[in-house]
């Protein structure tokens, strides 16, 4: 619009000046000198924390594992999320399908040993090849349901949710899906550039197909319209059936699938086989957790330094 083309040019003019360069040049220096004190205030505080004989990392860990728990409805919430979480393992288990924890559930666990005390859902991560098995054993689970959810605020993205068939319960787990390939010759980032081609391929599609659907619109939530559920469906089967033809071989490497956001900061979701088995396990809450072999690269490789003090610390995803 006028007003911004008239900043822009404002802008150009005024970068010109050396007072502008000179004012843009301290404000640089004002915010890395802020953060750098920042820094030195952290390092401090876990100095300040760490005893004889502990290693920093240690002594990290013994800080957030001793975190009081969550309280009130958050907790409830949480209790809830487990309690589902612990049925739901049962019947992985017993049926040999392969899981683990996702994102800041993964992080609940080795972080906590516990959920994150202001963490507000539950995601887990399972192979794309195991997904019509997963739903043809729980669409047989009388207490379960098991749908597709979708979202199309951003990206289009789709993925299987278990929740309780009985809606007065609170709890759902959100599942991740992972894809095998092969590893490329220059390393990880030429796979998930692949991948990333997928991506595109699906947002255009699903640009060309607005016009046919009755609603555009979702927000993690299933597609009741059975017309346009087909239409959405069949556009991701399509990108995947390309994708895999591409992607997918023997399988000593797993990398993201399309239809979830991993794109999430510079988070490039391909991990070789052996960073994920063999699987280690570790506490959560009342459950030992599989965990893949190398999930320090999987936590730094998403969030950084996973064990730096957090600068945010409310629910996500709730509001209570």
């Amino acid at each position: 619009n006028g007003g911004t083309i008239m900043k822009q040019f404002i802008k150009k003019i005024l970068c010109k000046t050396p007072a502008y360069r000179e004012q843009i040049r301290t404000k640089n220096l004002l915010n890395a000198k802020i953060t750098d004190m920042e820094k030195k205030n952290e390092m401090m505080f876990w100095w300040s924390l760490h005893q004889p004989g502990e290693t920093m990392t240690e002594t990290q860990l013994r800080f957030y594992k001793n975190l009081p728990k969550a309280e009130g409805r958050i907790r409830e919430h949480q209790l809830d999320y487990l309690g589902i979480l612990e049925k739901a393992v049962k019947i992985f288990e017993k049926n040999n399908l392969t899981y683990w924890p996702m994102g800041g559930t993964m992080l609940g666990v080795v972080r906590h040993n516990a959920f994150i005390p202001w963490d507000d859902d539950l995601d887990i991560s399972m192979m794309a090849e195991d997904k019509e098995k997963l739903f043809e054993i729980f669409e047989k689970e009388e207490e379960f349901v098991i749908e597709e959810v979708y979202w199309s605020d951003g990206l289009l993205l789709r993925c299987p949710r278990i929740r309780y068939k009985d809606e007065s319960k609170n709890g759902c787990i959100d599942i991740f899906l992972w894809e095998r390939a092969d590893n490329e010759p220059t390393g990880d980032r030429e796979l998930w550039a692949k991948r990333q081609k997928y991506v595109q391929m699906k947002e255009q599609a699903f640009q060309k197909l607005k016009p046919s659907l009755h609603k555009t619109l979702f927000a993690g939530e299933p597609i009741t319209d059975l017309h346009d559920k087909e239409l959405i469906d069949k556009l991701f089967n399509d990108i995947y059936k390309q994708q895999r033809q591409e992607c997918q071989k023997s399988g000593n490497t797993i990398y993201g699938q399309i239809d979830m956001w991993f794109e999430a900061g510079r988070w490039v979701g391909v991990y070789a086989k052996e960073d994920v088995l063999p699987f280690t396990t570790m506490k959560f809450e009342t459950l030992d957790m599989p965990l893949p072999n190398h999930y320090d690269k999987f936590l730094t490789a998403q969030y950084g330094d996973w064990l730096a003090l957090p600068s945010k610390v409310s629910p996500k995803h709730t509001r209570f």
